[in-house]
């Protein structure tokens, strides 16, 4: 919301739930545990997209929950799809659950052809877009992440271009330095950074 907010945003919101389905035939702890799981989820979905709304509001962040009813092997295949009528999905890497947060941020990862902002767990505090890094390799996905991610470079103290050494496009005559000029005439001040690959 911080990031919405800072960035005049819209957020839209996934909230899902599962169903998940026991046989009836089993009668151990287990199972009735099992089935006891789509209420709990579906509660706690309802609890979550609530408590969103609520959060919104007193920062007057423009927040629209999505809610939707799916099996558990197309959860992924949903949020895929909202990330591509998006132009940021932000994810967690969280692997605990049925469905974690880290299998669920590798479909639009991958699939969407859309940005993905992966969060990591410890990280604490709202947005803080001070200084951004963007690898640049000279390559069509390279300029098209730092076409899409102009938004976010306006908003930082320090752009960097990180260059892995090895990872050299030779299908293009590009020269850093026109990057770093387009940038600048954009309102950004980027600088290089080489790196070399560890190993």
């Amino acid at each position: 919301m911080d990031m919405a907010l800072a960035l005049d945003a819209r957020v839209q919101a996934p909230v899902f739930q599962l169903d998940v389905i026991t046989p009836r035939s089993l009668s151990s702890r287990a199972s009735a545990e099992a089935r006891g799981l789509p209420h709990d989820d579906n509660r706690l979905a309802r609890d979550s997209a609530a408590g969103l709304e609520a959060e919104a509001q007193p920062h007057e962040a423009r927040v629209t929950v999505e809610t939707s009813r799916d099996v558990s092997f197309s959860v992924a295949v949903w949020l895929c799809d909202l990330a591509m009528l998006h132009d940021l999905t932000i994810s967690g890497v969280d692997q605990d659950g049925l469905l974690s947060e880290r299998h669920l941020a590798e479909a639009p990862l991958f699939r969407s052809g859309r940005p993905v902002l992966i969060v990591p767990r410890e990280h604490a505090g709202g947005f803080q877009g001070g200084r951004i890094a963007v690898a640049w390799d000279r390559s069509a996905p390279a300029g098209r992440a730092i076409a899409e991610s102009l938004p976010l470079h306006a908003k930082a103290d320090d752009v960097v271009l990180l260059m892995i050494g090895g990872d050299e496009n030779f299908d293009t005559v590009l020269r850093t330095d026109d990057v770093i000029r387009t940038l600048g005439q954009r309102g950004v001040r980027a600088r290089v950074r080489e790196q070399q690959r560890w190993g």
